[in-house]
């Protein structure tokens, strides 16, 4: 696309290539106008890629990005694009469903999915059989999408899998056995597919999100977990599975979603519950901030916050039944991220160029027809004190 300018005044925006004299001339005027200690800044917004418009029939719970830039989406559906597709698809870097991906369909919901350093596909969910194969909760596909030989026989739902940085994998969900051995919500799985029978955390009810700790330590969130008669939404575990004592987190919830910052605060989206011996502002909370050691540094946002993500510069995408939003690093408000979307975010996940996915159930993005995922493009913009916006698109 050719270059576009935009002008916001009060309750009016103007848009055309034939205004571009006099988008100059005010520019120029406003800008050898201000006073000496005021500057243009500068910001990145989030735009609707125009270019990427796949259809999806039902709910996206889950996407990953392969190296190579295709796309691959869980999720509640039975056609994207118009093609019969169950639960599970790939699409190319433009949209384009892919063709020669084999795995086309499970029998029920696929609720998350990873791509592992090798390029194998983890993906966790409800469902019993993957292309008429028996594959129960949690299987795994080659990059083309074949059925790999690997199976865990998870006698429940698969809400989270993390490849930890040895190969092993870490398997959350609402299961009480996996392998035929008992395993209560969690349970990690040796490079060669067998279960590792030293890691027996007991955590007493779903696990939703897991996060490996430079440490090698494990922070396991979920709805009202107990673990060992404790539990307040998050716990952390050792790398052997025992209980971490050391974390007593101050906060009681119900985690969906967590990431780490780069100075190692824990960020954690979900819906947070009434304690009396807390601060009574958390219970209206659904995204909070905790130093290290699991005290609470910030509540920042009070709806339910049902994913996150942390781009490149350190900002805080949060995405739940408001829509999506970001804050700065800081945990701010970032007012220049207006994306409005009809609808509600399951999921957001980022390109290796920036570009944001947004997985859920949802009709429009800032007006534009979107059938529960799209993309969006991070664009640098001139702001200058007053009215005038500068938006260079490419």
């Amino acid at each position: 696309m050719g270059n576009k300018a935009i002008i916001h005044f009060p309750n009016k925006v103007f848009s055309s290539r034939t205004i571009w004299p006099i988008i100059l001339f005010m520019a120029f005027f406003m800008i050898t106008s201000l006073p000496q200690n005021v500057h243009p800044a500068s910001a990145d917004v989030g735009t609707v890629d125009k270019d990427f418009v796949p259809d999806v029939n039902g709910k996206v719970f889950t996407m990953d990005v392969q190296t190579d830039g295709k796309i691959i989406v869980g999720g509640s559906f039975s056609k994207v694009n118009e093609e019969p597709r169950n639960n599970i698809a790939m699409l190319n870097f433009n949209g384009i469903l892919d063709s020669d991906f084999k795995a086309a369909n499970a029998d029920n919901q696929v609720f998350t999915l990873v791509i592992q350093a090798d390029g194998n596909i983890l993906i966790g969910g409800a469902f019993q059989k993957i292309n008429n194969l028996d594959r129960r909760s949690l299987a795994m596909l080659t990059s083309d999408g074949s059925v790999h030989e690997f199976r865990a026989d998870v006698d429940g739902l698969v809400y989270t899998v993390v490849p930890q940085a040895d190969g092993k994998i870490l398997v959350g969900g609402n299961f009480t056995s996996i392998k035929g051995q008992a395993r209560n919500n969690i349970a990690r799985l040796n490079v060669d597919g067998t279960l590792d029978d030293s890691f027996k955390p007991n955590i007493d009810y779903a696990v939703t999100s897991i996060v490996v700790l430079h440490n090698e330590k494990i922070l396991v969130g979920g709805t009202y977990p107990l673990v060992e008669e404790r539990g307040r939404g998050l716990v952390r575990l050792n790398s052997d599975g025992e209980l971490d004592n050391d974390f007593m987190p101050d906060i009681y919830a119900n985690i969906l979603s967590l990431v780490i910052q780069a100075d190692g605060k824990i960020l954690l989206g979900g819906l947070f519950l009434k304690d009396e011996n807390l601060n009574q502002d958390v219970a209206d909370g659904g995204l909070a901030r905790l130093h290290p050691d699991g005290t609470l540094d910030k509540i920042l946002y009070k709806n339910q916050v049902q994913s996150l993500a942390l781009q490149d510069n350190g900002k805080i995408l949060a995405g739940g039944p408001f829509g999506v939003t970001r804050f700065d690093s800081d945990g701010a408000l970032d007012n220049n991220f207006n994306i409005t979307v009809t609808g509600e975010i399951y999921k957001i996940a980022l390109q290796p160029d920036g570009k944001i996915l947004l997985g859920g159930s949802f009709s429009k993005v800032n007006g534009l027809t979107r059938n529960n995922i799209a993309r969006l493009s991070v664009r640098q913009v001139t702001v200058l004190p007053g009215v005038l916006m500068l938006l260079l698109d490419d």
